[in-house]
């Protein structure tokens, strides 16, 4: 990705222990990962690397907003997104060797002739998996409504309540109960 140098780290120059990085995400980030389910946001990411010996342990924190949809109204809201993200990369000698399921739960393992590491990548999946599953605006009643309230009504129009078929054998049993 040599358009996304900036997310470059250069881990053989970096000594053993902490190092913190920040980033800035925004919509020309976003532009470089093809058929990207975010068109826009505004996100900061900090991410704190602790160099060992033969691991490094990723630890991302994302804050911010992501541009979307409202799932009712369709109204453009800016959803909040936070989270913690945990990546370990380890190091080894054939990092193409096939590991077992359990070894390989949030471990990328990489070569020790590697000295630089990109996260560009993984910074986009973990904001992606962390969209929200409903992008609703806060719904309220009276006069801090937040949906468009036209487009709601719009759409109450089309609400059609379908009863369901009752077999009629059923209705026997509706009699029975109305008795007592």
């Amino acid at each position: 990705m040599k358009h996304l140098r900036e997310y470059d780290i250069a881990h053989k120059g970096l000594r053993l222990g902490s190092h913190s990085f920040e980033y800035k995400i925004d919509a020309s980030f976003l532009e470089h990962f093809e058929a990207s389910p975010i068109e826009d946001c505004t996100i900061n990411v900090g991410l704190d690397l602790d160099k060992r010996e033969t691991i490094m342990l990723l630890h991302f924190t994302i804050n911010g907003t992501v541009k979307a949809e409202c799932d009712r109204c369709l109204q453009t809201i800016h959803l909040p997104i936070a989270a913690d993200n945990i990546l370990y990369i380890k190091f080894e000698d054939n990092p193409n060797k096939i590991h077992t399921e359990e070894e390989d739960i949030d471990i990328i393992y990489m070569s020790r002739s590697e000295s630089i590491i990109n996260v560009a990548t993984f910074i986009y999946e973990f904001l992606v998996l962390n969209i929200p599953i409903k992008a609703a605006c806060p719904f309220e009643e009276g006069p801090n409504k937040s949906c468009n309230m036209d487009m709601i009504q719009q759409l109450n129009k089309y609400i059609v309540e379908i009863e369901p078929d009752i077999d009629p054998r059923w209705e026997v049993l509706k009699t029975l109960k109305e008795k007592k």
